[in-house]
């Protein structure tokens, strides 16, 4: 126990220095030699004396030797923990970054020993489970472990985080796209770091059949999306950037297609996942929220539930995981389309145009007659609200709330309101994983401290000016909440609003189910009307006012390629009754009529709105004239 506390304490200071070593190595370039001060030493990094020799092995494995930490077999995990941040430090320069994979990769026994360590760290069970204050305290420890090791694994220009997902570094660096990833144990493939992620989210999801013929899975809906948001969003923020990188993208796709049958998997799953995030509560304690969202950094108490229309850590965590998966999807679909692998495509298609509570099939059937209404029955007194049977992609919408969140304003007494406003916008920071920009709390906190020392006076107005710092505070902890809100509702409304077209764009090369393009153009018109018609969040009214734009778009596509069939064949497409109907664009044009008011309302509403969601609604008046 001695020896690994010790350990331990030699960890967390390499951490501590290489977190510093930074501003001090700043602080040294700016002396200059001469002028009377001191001339500026020659110092080496200690991300550089880590690469360097040891003396005892007579080898460059310092590094080595910090990774062979990661591992289960050890007294306490916390020295995985500390292991992980030293390398999370060290990693982020290219150089040592490969001269780790070097070292790892020397010999066979070493590579192995050191992933199986990194994918067991990664598999843990401890981390999902604890009943008394001690099992909690260690299991919070593990989930660190697990989500530091993902964002070990985010590093951009990592080779050794590739070799930890499987990739054969050699071909990614030599831009060849031909390599396979494969099963543990098929031709000799080892168990990796993205099959644990895999394994991750798919934990309690129900058995498949995969390509090699063996079954795997457990049953009862999605993995790690309830227990722990936070992984899971990890996990998916690790998947999209293999699905989006242009080295890795082919091969990771074709694994998930083939050999694990991913993304309809993970579709058919949505019901159960919406479902939990509906009936879950939105109240969540401050200290929560910090701990999960990364993004609060200061406040010890406070209430112990949120206001209305704000989300949750959790909630907030589940729409970014779920944005991901959307761009995703997307990705799959726009691939496959262009690879001409049509029914695949057409099965996702499907998965996303059935009823949302419809059991997934194994088969890869059509589907298409699913749900499928002639556009006439959309007359003017259509409501989707009364709607029955919703398809999975409307479906989605349900979790957006396009109501306008008030910011909290700043209201001080002590303070200089116009210069309190600057200094805290001087406090800005940006989440690299997401892209929100918030408030540091902790900074703003040290720079208004700075100014009570300043305060000379009797001990009653030093005592209030603490509280309207901590009133400060907390207006600015509330904001922080309030974007990140708004944030995690921008990111999930445009990724849905990306799959969106792309599904458009590949059902519009097959003409054969024009029928049913139309019927789901009306429905997500009439849906997205229905969002946009109270007033509300200008930011996603925006989006929805563009997708409008593309989706008139496609109606008025859809009317000239009616307009163009003889009448026996435009009977199906507009009411299938009716054998001499006249002009296939007037019986098309009856549906438009249930949309024509809403378009008409949003433009005199926006009549002196941004110019943007103007001419998005000027564009879509324009396709209903034509």
């Amino acid at each position: 126990d001695d020896l690994a506390g010790s350990v331990l304490l030699c960890l967390k200071m390499l951490t501590l220095v290489l977190g510093r070593e930074g501003d001090f190595l700043g602080l040294l370039r700016q002396q200059r030699p001469g002028g009377g001060g001191p001339g500026v030493p020659v110092v080496s990094s200690l991300c550089e004396l880590l690469m360097g020799v040891n003396p005892h092995s007579k080898r460059a494995d310092h590094l080595l030797n910090v990774a062979r930490f990661v591992t289960q077999d050890v007294p306490t995990p916390e020295l995985p923990l500390a292991a992980l941040e030293v390398l999370l430090h060290t990693c982020r320069s290219f150089r040592a970054n490969s001269h780790l994979l070097n070292t790892v990769t020397l010999h066979t026994s070493v590579s192995q020993e050191v992933l199986h360590g990194f994918v067991d760290c990664l598999e843990c069970e401890n981390g999902h489970h604890g009943r008394t204050p001690e099992e909690q305290a260690i299991a919070q420890v593990y989930q660190s472990v697990q989500c530091t090791l993902l964002e070990l694994l985010l590093m951009e220009k990592n080779p050794f985080g590739l070799f930890l997902l499987g990739f054969d570094t050699k071909a990614v660096m030599a831009d060849d796209e031909d390599f396979t990833l494969q099963d543990p144990g098929v031709l000799g493939a080892p168990r990796t770091c993205l099959h644990s992620v895999l394994y991750l989210l798919e934990r309690n999801q129900g058995p498949t059949t995969t390509s090699a013929g063996y079954s795997k899975g457990g049953g009862g809906g999605p993995g790690c999306h309830h227990s722990h948001p936070r992984l899971a969003e990890l996990c998916y923020l690790l998947l999209h950037g293999l699905c989006t990188s242009r080295h890795l993208s082919a091969p990771t796709l074709r694994y998930l297609r083939h050999n694990h049958d991913f993304f309809c998997r993970q579709l058919s799953h949505l019901p159960d996942l919406l479902g939990a995030i509906a009936s879950s509560g939105s109240g969540t304690s401050e200290d929560e929220f910090t701990s999960e969202g990364g993004v609060l950094t200061y406040m010890d108490g406070g209430d112990s539930g949120m206001e209305s229309g704000l989300l949750s850590a959790d909630q907030v965590s589940v729409l970014f995981q779920q944005a991901r998966f959307l761009q995703m999807v997307a990705v799959e679909m726009r691939v496959t389309h262009l690879s001409q692998q049509h029914s695949y495509n057409q099965r996702l298609i499907n998965l996303l145009l059935t009823n949302s509570s419809q059991p997934f099939g194994g088969g890869g059937g059509d589907g298409w007659s699913t749900n499928q209404t002639t556009a006439a029955a959309y007359q003017s007194d259509y409501d989707l609200q009364h709607h029955q049977e919703q398809r999975r992609l409307l479906a989605f919408l349900a979790l957006v709330s396009f109501r306008d969140i008030p910011v909290p304003p700043l209201q001080v007494e002590a303070f200089d309101a116009g210069a309190l406003e600057r200094v805290v916008g001087s406090c800005g920071a940006a989440c690299q994983l997401t892209g929100l920009r918030y408030t540091d709390v902790r900074r703003l906190h040290s720079l208004l401290m700075g100014e009570l020392s300043a305060v000379h006076g009797p001990s009653g107005q030093r005592q209030t000016v603490v509280e309207e710092i901590h009133n400060v505070l907390r207006v600015v902890v509330q904001r922080n909440r309030v974007r990140t809100t708004c944030h995690a509702y921008h990111s999930f409304l445009s990724s849905w609003q990306q799959l969106v077209k792309v599904m458009l764009a590949s059902m519009s090369a097959d003409p054969v189910h024009s029928d049913l393009k139309v019927n789901v153009l009306f429905e997500l018109i009439q849906e997205l009307q229905l969002k946009v018609e109270q007033p509300g969040n200008r930011e996603l009214g925006a989006l929805v006012h563009g997708l409008l734009f593309t989706l008139m778009t496609h109606v008025r596509q859809a009317a000239a390629f009616s307009s163009r069939l003889p009448p026996s064949a435009s009977t199906s497409i507009h009411d299938g009754s009716s054998a001499n109907s006249g002009s296939g664009a007037a019986v098309f044009s009856r549906p438009l009529h249930a949309v024509l008011g809403n378009l008409v309302a949003s433009a005199l509403a926006e009549s002196s709105g941004p110019q943007g969601v103007r001419i998005h609604i000027y564009g879509s008046l324009l396709c209903y004239l034509q």
